[in-house]
């Protein structure tokens, strides 16, 4: 029987169930799974300091270490470096062709900060200096994390894995999430988009600036009201 990687649904089931106090083997009868399989579920991806399981979390740290792993040696790959090399000689930037990777062949997949490094390794790229086809043409890297960014602090903000069951469950209709999608560098432009998590609906909004203030007008101009709530990502650039 071929694996599978466990659904954010199947990991609320989960945590629900450990909450009521089922055993591994009652919970794994439930989700159809082997008992193993949710075993070393909950001790990977639990609190290591408290032992608690919560579904979002643990979620995001599966797919984040699935990522990972995808990432750990993608210019090995061929077919990878081919074209990596072919669009960076385009003069395509490496998040470009990050994105686009995943399109033209989406069994593969790469991060764009992989690129950079081995673009600025002089070892595995044998003298070819990539870096000339960069948009600043720089011999050397700068620094990652040289200037500080500042960030907003939001008073007495909900933690999203707070929410109410209901909410992560999906059983009601009119429960929203909200964030910015990459538009044009060179205008600081973006989309702004926004899904109702039951049904999935989506909206979508361009917006002149990455500004709070211009996302804030943009939702707010809406032609109807959004019920209920709206949920948004809190990461400033």
């Amino acid at each position: 029987m071929k694996y599978t990687q466990l659904k954010e649904s199947e990991r609320v089931v989960i945590e629900v169930l450990l909450e009521e106090g089922k055993s591994m083997r009652a919970i794994s009868k439930r989700l159809g799974r082997n008992v193993g399989t949710v075993s070393r579920e909950i001790q990977r991806n639990r609190n290591q300091n408290s032992g608690q399981y919560v579904a979002i979390k643990a979620h995001t740290k599966a797919v984040k270490r699935l990522k990972y792993q995808r990432y750990k040696a993608p210019l090995k790959n061929p077919k990878v470096f081919l074209y990596v090399r072919e669009k960076l000689r385009e003069l395509w930037t490496p998040e470009e062709i990050a994105g686009r990777l995943r399109i033209d062949h989406p069994k593969e997949s790469i991060h764009h900060e992989t690129i950079y490094r081995y673009i600025y390794n002089t070892k595995k790229t044998r003298g070819m200096k990539l870096w000339r086809y960069l948009k600043y043409h720089r011999k050397k890297r700068m620094r990652k994390y040289g200037r500080k960014v500042q960030s907003t602090k939001i008073k007495d903000i909900k933690r999203i894995d707070n929410r109410d069951k209901s909410i992560l469950l999906r059983t009601n209709i009119g429960h929203w999430e909200t964030d910015n999608m990459g538009g044009k560098t060179q205008d600081n432009s973006a989309f702004c988009g926004t899904v109702e998590r039951k049904t999935r609906f989506v909206l979508l909004d361009v917006l002149e600036n990455r500004k709070a203030t211009t996302k804030t007008k943009s939702l707010s101009n809406r032609s109807f009201k959004i019920p209920k709530n709206i949920c948004a990502n809190h990461n400033h650039r």
